[in-house]
């Protein structure tokens, strides 16, 4: 039976940096934004499906994502229509990769808000402060204030993920200090597998 290790955090709490320090560290990572990403390629059911609803944001084939996002985060119920496209490829992919391995990462997100929790054995949260939070994601993806206040808003909040966490790591600080925390939790999660 697979060990699945689940991974979340906010927007820009810095989770991608964790899954990307452990993915060195030789650990096999499913990153479910990965895969969401696929599903809008061309060829894949999701992509034809996000075509005919939101013509509006298909630029010479491709899906303009930052274009799509401006609807779906201010607008619940596209979102919904959104989700409802690729929501399902991206589980039945997760749960093949995951048949594959003996141990996973499972990088996602919306762990909870999306029922990924239950494939855990383990649950790790990535959190930092609002402020930090708004300000990488003003930084890391060029958003207005509001914009990414929308994006961190549109997210359960890191006090309730926190809550539900087997594991919590706090990003408030340096690299260094994120690694070594890192480094703890894996240890300590490895003992109690």
């Amino acid at each position: 039976m697979t060990k699945v290790i689940g991974l979340t955090g906010g927007i820009a709490t810095g989770k991608s940096t964790v899954s990307s320090y452990l993915k060195k560290k030789g650990y096999f990572i499913i990153d479910a934004d990965m895969i969401a990403h696929d599903a809008l390629m061309k060829g894949k059911k999701p992509y034809e499906l996000v075509c005919a609803h939101f013509p509006s944001v298909v630029e010479e084939g491709e899906i303009n994502r930052r274009a799509l996002g401006k609807i779906v985060f201010h607008d619940q119920k596209e979102k919904d229509i959104l989700e409802s496209y690729v929501l399902p490829y991206v589980r039945e992919e997760i749960e093949k990769e995951i048949e594959k391995h003996e141990e996973v990462i499972l990088d996602v997100p919306l762990l909870f808000e999306k029922q990924y929790d239950i494939l855990c054995d383990f649950i790790i949260v990535v959190s930092c402060s609002y402020e930090i939070q708004l300000k990488r994601l003003m930084e890391r993806n060029h958003f207005s204030k509001e914009e990414a206040h929308a994006r961190i808003m549109s997210q359960m909040s890191l006090a309730e993920k926190e809550k539900r966490a087997d594991y919590i790591i706090h990003n408030d600080g340096n690299l260094e200090e994120l690694y070594k925390q890192v480094d703890d939790v894996i240890r300590e999660v490895k003992h109690a597998f």
